[in-house]
């Protein structure tokens, strides 16, 4: 765990980088409002300056892939050590005060956590059983009503079977309710996919995380924490086709946990997770835009054969053939305008009326 002094130095180093400070906001005073959809931000990157911004950036976290991970950097200290859960709580314990000030916001609020085993998203009974408890209570009130509306006859015939109909009818509702409430605790931990990755899961209120080591944990445990954000703040808005904007977000408290975690612990191991997902992303959404406009690739395919030798073509390939691109449009999006709005850019688009 970072020692206090540590953890202040963090809060230090955003204070100290980001400029035009925002006065820190309550999260519950923070309102919803409709953020870009993901074919709307798409559209904003088909030009040739975004191709060229990517070429850039490309070239500069190939750079810091090379200083990562050389072993001549005495910075470079990989900690393979994994936390145990009650250490994996006091890591969020210790990245939540950062992001909140990296975000400009205040909070008493904290999703759980928890390591997994590939789940990355549960069946949701509570929403099931929620409805067929409704129905049951209607039901229940309108069987007086029912039953003055039916005619003499058909009335008279069901008079000796009432007391067996409304137990038959009690045992029923009763009985499924209660099959149906105890599906929460049980159905809710069967998996819908075993992809091992890093998620939210909003139904559970839960960061989920693999049991990688530390210096991963921390970057991608502040992606995931950012997402609880942006649902306590966008609520509805957050379920709908706007995943870009909420990626990229995220993709943005990711690479700044990371920089503050490996400036601190004097480790760019801290960085590593982020630089990979950059390279690999940045360089999809290159080889995408510059398909669609027709533009030349061979700046990008120079870098590659440099820093990867043999196995470049393998991972052009790959970057080529991506067809998942929400992420990494989100990312590519936030990362280009934060040449106009600076750092403040992830504290300002959780504010309505903040446009890009």
């Amino acid at each position: 765990m970072l020692r206090i002094s540590d953890d202040l130095k963090l809060n230090k180093n955003f204070n100290d980088s980001i400029d035009d400070f925002i006065l820190a906001a309550s999260i519950k005073s923070l309102k919803p409002y409709k953020v870009m959809d993901d074919d709307l931000m798409y559209s904003k990157l088909l030009s040739g300056d975004v191709h060229f911004h990517l070429e850039e950036l490309i070239a500069k976290e190939l750079s810091d892939w090379v200083e990562i991970n050389s072993k001549n950097n005495t910075a470079v200290r990989s900690d393979n050590s994994h936390l145990s859960e009650d250490e994996l709580k006091g890591l969020l314990f210790e990245i939540k005060p950062v992001v909140d000030n990296f975000l400009d916001i205040k909070c008493n609020y904290c999703p759980k956590i928890d390591y997994h085993n590939g789940y990355t998203g549960f069946i949701p009974t509570k929403n099931i059983t929620n409805t067929v408890s409704f129905v049951s209570f209607i039901a229940a009130f309108l069987t007086p009503a029912i039953y003055d509306l039916m005619p003499p006859q058909v009335l008279d015939s069901l008079t000796q079977k009432i007391p067996e109909i409304f137990v038959y009818t009690s045992t029923m509702l009763l009985g499924g309710y209660g099959i149906l409430s105890l599906s929460n605790k049980i159905l809710r931990k069967i998996p819908v996919s075993t992809e091992k990755k890093y998620v939210y899961d909003h139904l559970q209120d839960k960061v989920l995380c693999l049991q990688d080591p530390k210096n991963i944990l921390a970057s991608s445990i502040g992606h995931e924490y950012d997402h609880a954000i942006s649902h306590q703040i966008f609520k509805k808005e957050y379920l709908t086709d706007k995943q870009s904007f909420f990626e990229g977000h995220a993709r943005g408290v990711e690479r700044f946990i990371g920089q503050s975690y490996a400036k601190v612990m004097n480790n760019r191991q801290y960085e590593s997770s982020y630089n990979n997902t950059a390279i690999e992303e940045f360089s999809q959404v290159y080889y995408n835009i510059s398909q669609n406009l027709n533009l030349p690739t061979s700046k990008v395919d120079n870098l590659f054969e440099i820093f990867f030798g043999e196995k470049a073509n393998i991972l052009i390939a790959d970057c080529k053939e991506s067809t998942s691109l929400k992420h990494a449009i989100g990312h590519v999006f936030f990362r280009i305008n934060e040449e106009k709005h600076g750092l403040n850019l992830y504290a300002k688009s959780l504010r309505s009326g903040f446009e890009f």
